[in-house]
């Protein structure tokens, strides 16, 4: 894929990114040292690309360097990706907030937003699933409300899930 459209997608991307973004990941100490991570930028496409793509550390170290993005071993990718959490909470708050009008984030009728899913869990050798880890998170915050490990029988269903009045 060429430069300058990889440029022009990531443009894009920013533009949905709440102000201050980039400032916001100094003062949460998600950029506390800019080796090999020069800046805002660099860091969210590395989180990008590490846990949106279901890539292992060792597999985006190596296309962050292929793509010129960065050269980082996987534990140093690791370390970025444990201290950018503040930082990945606060962008999330700031970006829910922004387009929920600043909206408190009990919606109407008194429910609240979740994220559920599921993945499944490789024993070292492993030729397929071994077990599922399904979790729901609350939105804003990214609380986790629900955590559950089953066997790699385990489907993924939202009767899995507590449900509650009021949670």
């Amino acid at each position: 894929m060429r430069a300058d459209l990889l440029a022009e997608e990531w443009g894009v991307i920013a533009r949905f990114l709440p102000a201050g973004w980039r400032e916001l990941a100094r003062t949460t100490g998600a950029l506390k040292r800019v080796r090999r991570v020069p800046d805002a930028d660099v860091l969210l496409r590395l989180v990008f690309l590490y846990a949106a793509s279901g890539l292992s550390l060792q597999q985006a170290s190596a296309r962050a360097a292929a793509a010129g993005l960065a050269q980082l071993s996987n534990v140093a990718l690791m370390k970025r990706m444990r201290t950018a959490e503040p930082w990945l909470r606060a962008l999330t708050e700031r970006t829910f907030a922004e387009n929920w009008r600043g909206a408190s984030p009990e919606l109407s009728g008194g429910r609240r937003l979740k994220i559920a899913d599921a993945t499944h869990v490789r024993v070292s050798g492993s030729s397929g699933t071994d077990w599922r880890l399904h979790y729901v998170l609350s939105l804003p915050t990214l609380a986790c409300d629900f955590a559950e490990v089953t066997d790699a029988g385990g489907g993924e269903t939202y009767s899995r899930v507590p449900v509650q009045p009021g949670t």
